[in-house]
């Protein structure tokens, strides 16, 4: 499976998620440095793409940013709550809160190349719903709808 890019991922996006009345700026590089530093990890370079668009798109539930560049809170924030006030296996990043306390996440220990997981906030349970985040971006028109 190669890499999806910039354009493969905003094609997908067109047409199943809003444009935002304002554009936000992406993260730069230092953001993305010191978030790799914090977690001790990678962030492949489709979900670092996804997250520049998302500057531009609004998407369902929340997309969690990196550095200052969201509105929304950032996957270091929320994975520093989670694990001083939930019981969370301290592997698991989110990058998207689905709004109802579950999130999808990365496991640190296997990026850049993680499969994508779901937390159930009910439970605390931890399942890989794809194998990787090319998979959960193309599943992307089916999820959303």
């Amino acid at each position: 499976m190669g890499r999806l890019g910039k354009e493969d991922i905003e094609k997908i996006l067109n047409g199943n998620v809003d444009e935002r009345m304002e554009e936000i700026r992406e993260p730069n590089k230092e953001e993305w440095e010191k978030l790799e530093e914090k977690i001790g990890c990678e962030f492949g370079e489709d979900f670092k793409d996804f997250i520049g668009l998302m500057g531009k798109y609004s998407f369902p539930g929340d997309i969690l940013g990196v550095g200052e560049t969201s509105e929304n809170d950032t996957s270091d924030t929320k994975y520093d709550y989670e694990i001083r006030y939930g019981n969370w296996e301290s592997d698991m990043i989110p990058f998207y809160s689905i709004g109802n306390g579950d999130y999808f996440c990365f496991s640190s220990k296997q990026l850049p190349e993680s499969p994508i997981y779901y937390i159930r906030h009910e439970d605390s349970s931890v399942e890989e719903e794809y194998g990787s985040f090319r998979e959960w971006v193309l599943d992307l028109p089916d999820f959303l709808y």
